[in-house]
């Protein structure tokens, strides 16, 4: 049976973060993009002959963007929920795809840029 989300998670900014990130990209003429909050938890028991040594609890919530802009991949993450912090993130270096680009698939006209085949021919060369 799923958990339901808690309300200290729901009572995050998440609609104007996304707005933010998406605003940023939709400026970028992205041909695609997405915007993620994640929580993580995670617990460690460490016992040693059926007696607890350490038990520790960690939470940490974060954000990613993934855009499409010009035929090439990019991402983004941060951990800083503000609306700032997540355009200033997702428009690093004015450029959201800069980020994390993908040669490979920025490599032929169709795909809407060759700027790869520099990338791809400098590792060959």
């Amino acid at each position: 049976m799923p958990r339901a989300v808690d309300s200290d998670f729901l009572a995050l900014p998440l609609d104007r973060l996304a707005d933010a990130a998406l605003a940023v990209a939709r400026n970028r003429r992205a041909a695609h993009a997405d915007f993620r909050v994640e929580r993580h938890r995670t617990q460690v028991i460490v016992a040693r002959d059926r007696e607890l040594q350490t038990s520790v609890e960690t939470e940490s919530v974060g954000f990613s963007v993934r855009v499409v802009c010009n035929g090439a991949w990019g991402f983004a993450a941060g951990v800083d929920l503000t609306p700032d912090a997540v355009a200033g993130v997702a428009n690093a270096e004015g450029n959201v795809m800069g980020l994390m680009p993908h040669p490979e698939e920025a490599c032929d006209p169709l795909l809407g840029s060759t700027d790869g085949r520099l990338v791809l021919a400098g590792l060959v060369a």
